[in-house]
């Protein structure tokens, strides 16, 4: 479940590739793909919140109330970008090419999932500890600035590094099926694309 106040953006841009034969979608990923690859995903992180430096909290003291900094009103949020080829076959393209071709951008997508995944987790655990922090020093709350940055920071990295463990443990997702040129099974598909 995402927190209340985190915003989700999903964006999946396509770029267009042609050709009739997997060799020739190949090579036109190679020319058209807007990065260096021929699919990929990015994510970033926005976040901010409200300081209360008159927030009352009661202590376990009988009825002593201490005046706390803390944090109020977390707004974050995330946008993954994912970037995955297009193609629109010719009417007389061999069907099994067209299969090949679903079940590779199928992949791409369930690889994408999977790092989308990840960024929520993120953003569900710092969404999380920054509701867990305050100090008790009012007149000081520029400490709690710097625990929160320091926290988010940390996450966020323990996050990318999660993330990099994941692209590497699916071989960047050729484990999901992201490998194309697939496997020459027909001459239709290109006999020496393999």
């Amino acid at each position: 479940m995402i927190p209340q106040r985190v915003t989700v953006d999903v964006q999946e841009t396509n770029y267009a590739v042609t050709g009739s034969t997997a060799r020739e979608l190949a090579e036109s990923m190679r020319r058209q793909s807007p990065g260096s690859g021929w699919y990929g995903f990015n994510w970033l992180m926005e976040w901010g919140y409200d300081q209360d430096a008159q927030r009352q909290t009661s202590l376990s003291r009988g009825s002593v109330t201490q005046n706390r900094c803390g944090i109020e009103a977390i707004r974050i949020t995330l946008t993954f970008r994912s970037t995955v080829p297009e193609w629109t076959p010719a009417p007389e393209t061999d069907s099994l090419l067209i299969e090949q071709w679903q079940a590779y951008t199928d992949a791409i997508r369930l690889h994408g999932e999977g790092h989308r995944d990840v960024a929520l987790d993120a953003v569900r655990d710092i969404h999380r500890n920054l509701e867990r922090l305050e100090t008790e020093d009012t007149n000081n709350c520029t400490l709690l600035q710097r625990e929160a940055r320091s926290l988010v920071d940390d996450l966020w990295e323990e996050y990318r590094e999660v993330d990099r463990a994941y692209h590497d443990e699916t071989e960047g997702g050729r484990t999901q099926g992201v490998v194309w040129p697939p496997p020459a099974t027909s001459a239709s598909a290109g006999a020496d694309d393999a």
